[in-house]
């Protein structure tokens, strides 16, 4: 076997020990903790997309009050003005014209819920 062979199968020995010493370190020595984390820790493409499944199960269900529970776990601040954010991205995101319309029916479904508990 010849020097230049033997370097690359040390090379390659080298790399897989450590690729197995970093994943047993990650995975087993110091893995990552989640601890009460909550939607609105999510990206904002995560939060749009849990706001569409807000929407779909208003959808379905037609209950706004529990729409407008789910919809809190997103952060503080008007519930109308996260729906509204979502869209924005949603549609720089290119989604779906039908989930588009969706988040659009919860956000005037929240509009009108507001003007009656006026």
């Amino acid at each position: 076997m010849g020097r230049r062979a033997r370097r690359l199968i040390f090379f390659v020995l080298t790399l897989l020990i450590g690729a197995a010493a970093g994943l047993a370190y990650g995975w087993v020595a110091n893995p990552v903790e989640f601890k009460d984390a909550s939607p609105d820790t999510l990206g904002m493409a995560y939060q749009t997309d849990y706001a569409l499944m807000v929407a779909e199960l208003y959808q379905a269900d037609g209950d706004i009050p529990l729409a407008a529970s789910r919809l809190s776990y997103l952060g503080e601040g008007p519930l109308l003005d996260l729906v509204n954010v979502a869209l924005i991205h949603a549609e720089a995101s290119d989604y779906p014209s039908g989930d588009m319309q969706i988040l659009r029916d919860l956000a005037t479904a929240l509009v009108l819920s507001q003007r009656e508990g006026q």
